[in-house]
């Protein structure tokens, strides 16, 4: 991907999904490569380590990506846990997008609602002071 490709790209993912620029890093590369742990990840990205955990939890609040705990096969300590972190298919990301989307409508019909709630108590209370 040439530059120009490559900064339209970062732009719309920054346009559509409301990602940073760390989170544009970890979507490019794992467009390129399936599943990757963390600890590899920030190899390739150049992100702090110290960032990368809540990067993944952020990219999989959004319903970009699924996380998965696991233990390496290689390593002997059996409580060691890496993050795996996957990139959803298209179809999932639709839809977490379209259920969260649907979640906020709801939040807002459901303040709109009290609120008009209120006004209304409010004008029955100047009706009664007024008679």
């Amino acid at each position: 991907m040439n530059n120009l490709k490559l900064n339209r790209f970062q732009s719309k993912l920054k346009e559509i999904f409301g990602l940073n620029n760390y989170e544009i890093m970890v979507i490019i590369e794992l467009l390129k490569e399936k599943t990757k742990s963390n600890f590899i990840k920030d190899l390739y990205c150049s992100i702090p380590y110290s960032r990368m955990y809540d990067i993944s939890y952020s990219l999989y609040r959004k319903g970009l990506v699924t996380i998965q705990l696991k233990t390496p096969s290689w390593h002997h300590d059996k409580y060691v846990r890496y993050i795996y972190i996957k990139l959803n298919d298209w179809d999932t990301i639709i839809k977490n997008i379209e259920q969260k989307e649907n979640e906020k409508i709801k939040e807002i019909q459901d303040r709109l609602n009290k609120f008009k709630d209120y006004v209304n108590k409010i004008k029955e209370r100047e009706k009664r002071k007024q008679k």
